[in-house]
């Protein structure tokens, strides 16, 4: 698939903002954040996301349920999702969740995805952010969660601590008291804990088998006494913990990872041992954390390597021990997710997958921003079975070194449909900081990338925003939009862009080409999703599409309604109210077509021959007779009958006419009529006496439609005025 890239424009001339429906919510919940249609066998609904619901202990946000064509006084439902939203045997963290960021509807109609990317779980001391999504059924039932990207916490790995017992460390009260803070996180059962003890010598203090629970763990350790001892033997601890802790007689287990933390003064008497002793640690694959007391082990103390500055902690006393107790845990457990078999965990753990979302016949995409240093990544979803891509599939590695460039892919996903089969499209608005569009092939198991598009402008969040449309109902894609919401226009302002491609197998991307833009407008940060099929509740209308499913080469100028509600902001964002985060669910009308024709019964006017008596006195008089032509561009069967309002002024150019109307004895006149296909009506007008005929005579028809608060709205492309002229020798056309 390649695609073309066209003049783009919006357009918002046929939205009836005035009859809306309008749904309130707390501003500080969000709620109206995001907004989705939906049908089930009980009628009409409006969806509404307010991802800080609950705010601010909680922020678990949630999705309401808004009744349409219930009355005024119909009221939101909370679906109370994040409680039915989970996953078993974690420790999940559904504080700050964020549900309802993401919402969209099944592409068969029977149910919806409610996403909240924040959602997390802790591993230990370790909270990781994968993202969660909630398929809830066309009856408003959780049918399942899915959260690709959430781990078993792997903790098997075998803890051994050697514990410096000397006279040096004191107040030992203050060690235990680390001890106790630092158990309390280890889950006893995939990990293990023993402790080694020495000063003048070694003596094992608890065994990796010892203890089946945390409780017990941390109870026992309590009551550790102080080994005592005039010498800091650190080598000979370490050594004999590496002998003997990590034996299966002392309950260590084949293939399991070995941590060994080390806690000392500092003060090591056998320091030209530690070299061996940490070469022989390495060897034996041990993985060392040391936590120096005193500042003199720094200087000395050489058991830790020295490039693993991460797993290294001076404090300045015992009292400090307590501080870096998280910091520790942390270390550990992220450290284990990392290694063996787990890389994949690690590199998701802040994959905040939901941030983006796309239903699609062919499966589901969950945008993962977070993932990989949030260079960000795409999640597969078809079936019951999910594809997690790898670190480097959305980089060419002919042209481009992998870095973490924190590029967002998968801010927002779209796929389209072409002969040639379905191809998915990821947003990386940060990409190389000027924005990317990636478009790709998925085989089930395989990602292939075929193009990139990319963004022009420093800043400007070039594919933030994806839409695909069929124009022409053939069921193949026809154009894709790429927002940029933050591009800079002419004035230094951030005006925002919106890209159209057409998607060709043949034809090459074209340059970008530029829209006009009005400075007083606000930046199209979201491209409006179109209609669902026999709706009539359109967000948006692309001007650019005819009715035939073309794109017309013309010079298209940027549009917004000319009758603003002072309660609509931020059109091209969202619909929200410029006094809270409300919804404000609009509209679309039909668009209709009104055509006009004026001719005259004279070919001119010749003052020589008179051809009525007005009060007395014999002129020329002319009779204009104006055509109309209706009718509404809509598939459905709708009436045609409506009101139009029109009005003819002659010479409106000038300031002193050279003729009149008879009916209302002036210049103008103005009348209403009631039309269904085609309507002509008459309309006389005499000359003055002293004419003028340095230039010709103008009748200028001005019509539209009456009432433009409902029903139909005219086509904006279409003229609503016509000029024509008489003159004593010719006669002449213009329209305009």
């Amino acid at each position: 698939m390649v695609l073309m890239m066209l003049l783009p424009c919006l357009s918002f001339f046929n939205v009836d903002e005035k009859n809306g429906m309008s749904f309130s919510g707390p501003v500080e919940d969000m709620f109206g954040y995001t907004v989705q249609q939906f049908e089930n066998s009980e009628g009409k609904w409006v969806l509404i996301g307010s991802p800080l619901k609950g705010q601010p202990a909680k922020r678990t946000g949630d999705v309401y349920k808004c009744p349409v064509g219930h009355g005024p006084s119909s009221e939101c439902i909370k679906l109370d999702l994040p409680e039915q939203t989970t996953i078993p045997n974690i420790h999940e963290v559904k504080e700050n969740m964020t549900m309802g960021t993401t919402l969209v509807a099944n592409p068969d109609g029977n149910g919806f995805l409610a996403c909240g990317p924040q959602y997390g779980y802790m591993c230990g001391s370790q909270q990781y952010i994968t993202g969660i999504c909630s398929n809830v059924s066309s009856s408003f039932k959780v049918l399942n969660s899915i959260a690709p990207t959430v781990q078993e916490c792997q903790q098997d790995m075998d803890i051994v601590i050697v514990l410096d017992g000397s006279n040096s460390i004191y107040p030992w009260d203050d060690i235990t008291k680390f001890l106790k803070k630092f158990l309390a996180q280890i889950n006893i059962g995939p990990a293990r804990v023993g402790i080694v003890s020495y000063g003048d010598d070694v003596g094992h203090v608890f065994n990796l088998s010892q203890f089946t629970t945390t409780q017990d763990l941390v109870a026992n350790a309590e009551k550790i006494p102080q080994r005592t001892g005039h010498k800091t033997m650190t080598a000979l601890g370490i050594d004999t913990a590496r002998k003997e802790a990590f034996t299966p007689e002392r309950g260590a287990r084949p293939g399991v990872k070995k941590v060994m933390v080390i806690v000392t003064d500092g003060e090591s008497h056998d320091n030209h041992d530690l070299s061996e002793v940490v070469k022989a640690c390495e060897d034996d694959g041990i993985e060392r954390f040391s936590i120096a007391v005193l500042g003199d082990y720094n200087r000395q103390n050489k058991s830790l390597d020295q490039k693993k500055e991460d797993h290294f902690f001076n404090v300045s006393d015992e009292a400090a021990l307590i501080n870096i107790v998280d910091a520790l845990g942390s270390k550990i457990f992220a450290l284990e997710a990392t290694s063996g078999n787990h890389t994949s965990s690690f590199e998701m753990e802040m994959s905040q997958s939901g941030f983006s979302v796309h239903t699609s016949r062919a499966g589901v995409m969950l945008g993962a921003v977070g993932a990989y240093d949030w260079n960000g990544t795409v999640v597969m979803q078809s079936g019951n079975s999910f594809k997690v891509p790898k670190k480097n599939t959305f980089h060419d590695p002919l042209v481009q070194k992998y870095e973490g460039m924190a590029g967002y892919v998968g801010y927002d996903v779209q796929s389209a449909y072409t002969q040639a089969g379905v191809f998915y499209i990821a947003g990386a608005p940060r990409f190389n900081h000027t924005g990317r569009v990636s478009i790709y092939r998925y085989d089930g198991e395989n990602i292939t990338i075929t193009q990139h598009l990319r963004g022009e402008q420093i800043g400007s969040y070039f594919g933030s925003i994806l839409q695909t449309l069929d124009v022409n109902k053939d069921s193949y894609t026809d154009i894709l939009l790429v927002g940029a919401p933050m591009f800079m226009g002419p004035e230094r302002d951030e005006q925002g862009q919106v890209y159209v491609y057409k998607i060709s197998k043949t034809q090459p991307c074209a340059d970008p080409h530029h829209p006009r833009s009005d400075k007083r407008e606000r930046a199209p940060s979201t491209v409006l999703y179109p209609p669902r099929e026999r709706e009539q509740d359109l967000l948006c209308s692309l001007r650019a599409l005819a009715a035939e499913g073309k794109l017309h080469d013309q010079d298209w100028n940027q549009r917004s309604p000319d009758h603003r509600s002072s309660t609509l902001e931020f059109f091209t964002h969202r619909i929200i109210s410029v006094s809270d985060t409300n919804f404000l669910k609009v509209m679309s009308r039909d668009v209709a077509e009104l055509h006009a024709e004026m001719t005259f019964d004279l070919n001119k006017i010749n003052l020589q021959q008179p051809t009525c008596n007005i009060q007395g006195r014999d002129t020329v008089c002319v009779n204009a007779k104006v055509c109309f032509t209706y009718k509404i561009k809509s598939e459905k069967e709708t009436s045609t009958r409506t009101e139009i309002r029109y009005s003819l002024t002659l010479d409106s150019l000038r300031a002193i006419a050279r003729g009149r109307f008879r009916d209302t004895d002036d210049r103008k006149m103005q009348r209403n009529a009631i039309i269904s296909h085609h309507l002509c009506t008459n309309h006389s007008f005499y000359m003055s006496e002293k004419l003028d005929f340095r230039d010709p005579l103008m009748v200028s028809l001005d019509f539209g439609l009456a009432n433009e608060d409902s029903g139909p709205v005219l086509d904006g492309d279409l003229p609503t005025s016509l000029n024509k002229t008489v003159s004593q020798k010719t006669q002449s056309n213009t329209s305009g």
